[in-house]
């Protein structure tokens, strides 16, 4: 097959995954494109799972070995805490929707991961017949890259590379704080309960 036809072809089998993760492939606050070759690299390294709802796919405090893209069904990163008064609890923080990703600063930077990253309940006005088993288990479609094919990739392509580095930076630093504010919300309403259970059957004179 000539080359020009051969990359037509690629193209064109590759075109619906780049829709689908399109703000991947563009920089903030542009409709600038990543490169064509950096594109195609990428999705053709892309591997694809079917992952049952509610599996954990990347528990906090460990390093992620691939960067994640949800294609059908959602994630959702939750965090960890411990409280003297309420012992240990996990908060949803974030919903990532279909078309989202994650992982990419953890790769870059070499650091554990923040979050728990693992499959969130498919809502009943987004249910799709094809994405649930005979067995009646919803499931979610998952591409992944391995962590040293993005380096190499960001290495090669080191404008782009450090677009997404700061682009990381920033969806982690939201997310970080996305996380306090909910822990604190949490906290708040706890005690607000718990006032509210010590006044129960109490007559207060006026």
């Amino acid at each position: 097959m000539p080359p020009r036809l051969q990359t037509l072809l690629i193209n064109a089998c590759l075109f619906p995954l780049e829709e689908k993760f399109n703000h991947f492939f563009r920089e903030m606050g542009s409709h600038q494109l990543a490169p064509r070759d950096f594109i195609n690299r990428l999705l053709t390294n892309l591997r694809c799972y079917m992952i049952r709802v509610g599996e954990v796919i990347q528990t906090e405090g460990n390093q992620f070995d691939q960067l994640f893209f949800f294609a059908k069904g959602r994630g959702v990163l939750t965090r960890n805490f411990r409280s003297k008064y309420y012992g240990k609890f996990q908060l949803e923080v974030v919903e990532l929707p279909e078309g989202s990703f994650y992982g990419e600063l953890c790769i870059l930077l070499g650091n554990t991961s923040y979050f728990n990253l693992q499959i969130g309940n498919t809502k009943s006005d987004q249910k799709d017949e094809g994405l649930v088993t005979k067995n009646g288990d919803s499931m979610a479609m998952v591409y992944s890259i391995e962590a040293s094919a993005f380096k190499e990739l960001c290495k090669d392509y080191p404008e782009f590379g450090t677009h997404i580095y700061t682009r990381a930076e920033i969806r982690e630093a939201y997310f970080k704080h996305l996380a306090f504010m909910r822990c604190s919300e949490f906290s708040y309403n706890m005690k607000v309960i718990e006032i509210e259970k010590s006044m129960e059957g109490n007559v207060f004179d006026l």
